[in-house]
């Protein structure tokens, strides 16, 4: 799921740059980047706090706050100073729900259904 995710985002954002539009591009690549980066992080420490019991809140508190103020400021930055559109940012941000539209429809595909 994170390969398609990564791909998903490289891509888009190659093809809106091929289209002209650098700044919606610039725009969508930080919004993509920021998703797939949290998602990557999910990604990894979500099987590492599975099989550890202890000590595991505070590096889920740690890892969710550092992300969410690193995100906070990323936004920041993108939106206020560099003035990229919020619009093409947000749609950036978006990707992670088409990972997660594909992964659902696949996982529906692939589900045996067995009738009683």
């Amino acid at each position: 799921m994170v390969e398609f995710q990564v791909a998903a985002a490289g891509v888009a954002c190659i093809g809106i740059v091929l289209c002209g539009w650098v700044r919606a591009g610039m725009g969508f690549g930080v919004g993509a980047l920021l998703a797939t980066m949290n998602f990557c992080v999910l990604a990894k420490l979500v099987p590492q706090l599975i099989q550890e019991q202890k000590g595991s809140i505070l590096a889920v508190l740690a890892s969710f706050y550092l992300r969410l103020f690193l995100t906070a400021l990323v936004l920041f930055l993108a939106l206020v100073p560099a003035g990229l559109p919020p619009i093409s940012v947000l749609a950036g941000l978006s990707t992670i729900l088409v990972t997660f539209v594909v992964w659902a429809g696949k996982y529906i595909v692939t589900q045996q259904h067995k009738e009683a």
